[in-house]
């Protein structure tokens, strides 16, 4: 069995508001002497029906009282929560056996930390004003924990009491879904009897769990109690069930809360928990299911590329002998970052594994994987060898040669898509126009506009962003202004594309104006329309176009961005101003820029000085100062 280790979260318990109510009812406290430990297991059953979530207990919505002895003598539930609790009179006159349950919004492992969250507890349970860790060990926790009643006459009622508790090992259930449980007993305090556990059970809906499943958690409560003061049990039920709900509400609501704030603050630990309880031990739906839970995750916020630790994870599922799934398997190619060396190994494995000559998802998705590594030989070998091709694949392909170092054959790729009838889609258009531009082939670029038309693909504003791009970086300025003046649809990248175009035109008054009527259209300028702006200003008399330009970006606080700060330096050096050139290296370390304009000025003794005085920024603007000077 998986053991989550205890010391790194701690671990729980909150039956200490139990105690300060039951004091506080009588009016007296003893000790006794250590309990041996005596364990109420309860597995907990399916809830009827989904609950809402509510941060306060509901109201009491049901009892039932029955005096005979074995019966249940109160009992409370209320289905929109999930909530239930039984309070069973047990055979010794003054004992009871209360259970309790409560269904949570978050998975298990959220609802672990909080539940072990040993020196935490006192600040999200009412009641518990401290809770204090004596001793830890894997398993092994004794808490001291002090409650604390309210009394009539603004007075209060502390009741303490030292608890040992046991962590349980993690369980898989035969529906795949898994359980933990933490079995406790009061050594000393103000109960003779005081022994149970909590236990924490994902929900499997539909009784099998199902790889897009989204798990609920079940927290129960079990304990068997018996108090050592006169006072009969009887008439502390009613303040005992209030606790107990209160404790569960108050573990739901916290369990809820680092949830959202673990997707919102995207956090990694999380998600390699999973990993690391499932990976150790498990049939092949509960590790696939989990896997693919977890992969879900990182995708959503955005951490699937930068976790060491968590790639290690992902190697160790890899090498599972029960992982063999194309799904899972997919799903771990999505989530590897790309490397020269995990591209073999995952390519051994498929074939290891019998995915790579069976499966299009898999050998797409190692195809993707190999682009991304910039293994473009081995991708080419690996498409030409599978016997299932689809428009994903083909546009995988002419993706990652159009970002390679051989762009053309992207172009020679989309030409056997074609040919091989497949229809083009509007990703492996734009991917083909990037090839363009990156060959500067006006010519195929527009063989591509007349393909895109035919198959309406330029209503897509990216389609038509790329189109535009390409004819503007070819010099084909008149089309690129044809094409963006029937887009429907505009964006920033179309805008900047254009205003591009323009710079390199040498025409920055027409994209000063641009840029105007994008302010004016709603569309904001971002960093690389400024940058590109400032560009285009090369000479004198553009000086104060490129003020102007130099005021909006310190208004839009971008002044420190590297690409504007490099193109201000540039066009303050080209248009020879040099006092305005100077401040603005003195806030960057930018003593190439700054070499390179001296000796472009002809001014070759200070270049070299400069070069001389390379150990920071603030040396290389003095030694600018005294030779402008």
């Amino acid at each position: 069995m998986a053991v989550l280790s205890s010391s790194s979260h701690g671990l729980l318990h909150p039956p200490l508001r139990l105690l300060a109510a039951a004091s506080a009812s009588s009016g007296s406290s003893y000790s006794i002497p250590h309990a041996r430990l005596r364990l109420a297991v309860t597995t907990p059953s399916r809830l009827p029906s989904p609950i809402s979530s509510s941060p306060d207990p509901p109201p009491d919505v049901a009892h039932d009282e029955d005096e005979q002895e074995g019966q249940h003598h109160k009992e409370e539930r209320d289905e929109r929560y999930g909530f239930e609790i039984q309070v069973r009179k047990l055979p010794k006159r003054n004992r009871r056996l209360v259970r309790a349950r409560v269904r949570v919004d978050a998975p298990l492992d959220a609802v672990w930390a909080t539940l072990t969250d040993y020196e935490g507890l006192a600040g999200f349970i009412p009641g518990l004003s401290e809770c204090r860790l004596l001793d830890q060990s894997d398993c092994f926790a004794r808490l001291y924990q002090v409650g604390e009643q309210d009394l009539a006459l603004g007075f209060k009622f502390n009741a303490r009491g030292t608890i040992d508790c046991y962590e349980g090992e993690l369980q898989l259930l035969p529906a795949g879904a898994r359980r933990r449980e933490i079995a406790f007993n009061m050594i000393d305090g103000d109960f003779k009897v005081f022994e149970g556990n909590w236990s924490v059970q994902e929900e499997v809906d539909g009784g099998e769990i199902s790889a897009d499943q989204e798990f609920q958690t079940i927290l129960s409560y079990v304990v068997e109690l018996e108090p050592k003061l006169w006072v009969p049990v009887r008439l502390l039920e009613g303040r005992i069930c209030n606790e107990i709900k209160t404790n569960l509400f108050s573990i739901r609501e916290e369990a809820q809360r680092i949830q959202r704030l673990q997707d919102k603050a995207s956090s990694q630990y999380y998600t390699s928990l999973i990993l690391k309880n499932t990976l150790q031990k498990g049939s092949i739906a509960v590790l696939t299911a989990q896997w693919e839970g977890a992969s879900r995750r990182f995708n959503r916020i955005g951490l699937h590329k930068s976790n060491p630790e968590l790639n290690d994870e992902m190697r160790g599922f890899l090498r599972h002998a029960e992982s063999r799934t194309p799904r899972a398997f997919v799903q771990l190619l999505a989530a590897q970052p790309p490397r020269p060396s995990a591209a073999d190994q995952c390519h051994a494995a498929a074939t290891k594994l019998g995915f790579s000559a069976s499966n299009p998802f898999a050998n797409t998705a190692l195809l993707a994987f190999y682009c991304r590594s910039r293994r473009l030989r081995e991708a080419q070998h690996l498409f030409d060898q599978m016997p299932l091709r689809t428009a994903v694949t083909w546009n995988t392909l002419i993706y990652g040669h159009a970002q390679s170092t051989a762009p053309d054959l992207a172009v020679a790729a989309f030409a056997r898509m074609v040919r091989a009838g497949v229809s083009p889609t509007a990703s492996s258009v734009s991917s083909v126009l990037v090839a363009c531009v990156r060959l500067e082939n006006a010519g195929a670029g527009a063989m591509l506009h007349s393909v895109g038309l035919r198959c309406g693909f330029f209503a897509s504003v990216v389609v038509g962003t790329a189109l535009v791009d390409m004819y503007a970086k070819c010099r084909r300025l008149g089309a690129a202004q044809q094409v963006f003046g029937e887009m429907e649809e505009k964006n920033v990248a179309t805008f900047t594309a254009l205003v591009t175009g323009f710079v390199l035109s040498r025409r920055p008054h027409d994209a000063v104006l641009l840029v105007r009527e994008m302010e004016r259209s709603g569309v904001a300028p971002n960093l690389m329309t400024y940058s590109s702006l400032l560009s285009s200003f090369a000479s004198p008399e553009d000086i104060d176009h490129g003020k102007q330009v130099h005021c909006a970006v310190l208004k839009k606080g971008l002044e420190h961005d590297p690409f504007v700060l490099s193109a201000l330096v540039t066009m303050y050096s080209k248009c020879g101003i040099w006092e305005d050139f100077v401040k603005v290296q003195m806030s960057v370390s930018c003593q190439d820029q700054l070499s390179n304009a001296f000796a472009g000025d002809g001014r070759w003794g200070n270049a070299a000085e400069i070069r001389e005085t390379m150990s920071g920024p603030l040396q290389a603007s003095m030694a600018v100062c005294e030779a402008v000077s």
